[in-house]
């Protein structure tokens, strides 16, 4: 039954993806004298997307506090791949992904459709060309959403936050919003840990896949409060993870190490 579903899961999502980008296509024609028109219905395209996929996978969404209205600066934990997918639900911005991430099936083609700005972090240079892009964004009225932790991890706390692509916001003095994301999946599946939370060495593919197979699993994002500044990078860094900690809460865990 597990292996089943799994696959009519795929099914559904492959024929969704496909719909929805012959409807991108079709948009994107009929918007060609307007870029106005064109972001339209890219906005309303991804997140219709995002929340086809979320429903095929089986995620149930809880939403605390208030997600920020565009234009904005918002970071959150980062668990999964699937943290893309639950953000989107909600939230109308941009993100700033690792550019190996548009060659992942599904949610490279996702986080492409939906504007994303592409990073190499193994180039420290290419932070300047980012910076130029958030303006730009932020400009547009448009949200810019990254996760400061750099890499997804199995969800027992919150990561150090890097500190590089806060430089614009400190410099400008825009605030920044904070998220904190979680997951649980319901007895007798894998723990989230496990199940939702990506890291460490397993396979993307792999990892869907199994995902796939669950019954269904719940998603929590918090929103904070109150937007926060700093006087400097490592320092708005540090307040961010301080913050997000506080309202975060920890992924169960299995026994694997």
């Amino acid at each position: 039954m597990r292996h089943l579903r799994a696959v009519v899961r795929i099914i559904l999502i492959v024929l969704s993806t496909g719909t929805l980008c012959v409807a991108w296509l079709i948009g994107s024609l009929l918007g060609l004298g307007s870029a106005r028109f064109r972001e339209i219905v890219r906005f309303h395209i991804v997140r219709t997307w995002a929340i086809i996929l979320t429903a095929v996978m089986g995620m149930k969404r809880t939403v605390k506090g208030s997600e920020p209205l565009p234009p904005f600066c918002l970071v959150a934990n980062h668990l999964s791949y699937v943290d893309i997918l639950l953000i989107l639900t909600r939230v109308r911005g941009v993100f700033i992904s690792r550019a190996d991430i548009r060659k992942w099936p599904v949610i490279g083609a996702l986080t492409y459709f939906s504007g994303s700005i592409f990073i190499d972090r193994l180039s420290a240079k290419d932070v300047v060309r980012v910076n130029a892009q958030i303006e730009k964004v932020l400009a547009n009225n448009q949200g810019i959403i990254f996760f400061p932790e750099a890499t997804s991890t199995r969800g027992a706390e919150v990561a150090r936050f890097k500190s590089s692509l806060l430089e614009y916001p400190v410099q400008k003095g825009i605030p920044v919003h904070f998220a904190a994301i979680s997951y649980q999946t319901m007895p007798g599946d894998p723990v989230a840990g496990d199940a939702v939370c990506w890291w460490g060495g397993m396979t993307f593919s792999n990892h869907l896949y199994q995902l796939l197979t669950i019954r269904r699993f719940e998603a929590l994002i918090h929103f904070g409060e109150t937007p926060v500044y700093g006087r400097n990078r490592k320092d708005l860094a540090a307040l961010l993870r301080e913050k997000t900690t506080e309202i975060f809460v920890p992924v169960i865990q299995s026994d694997r190490t």
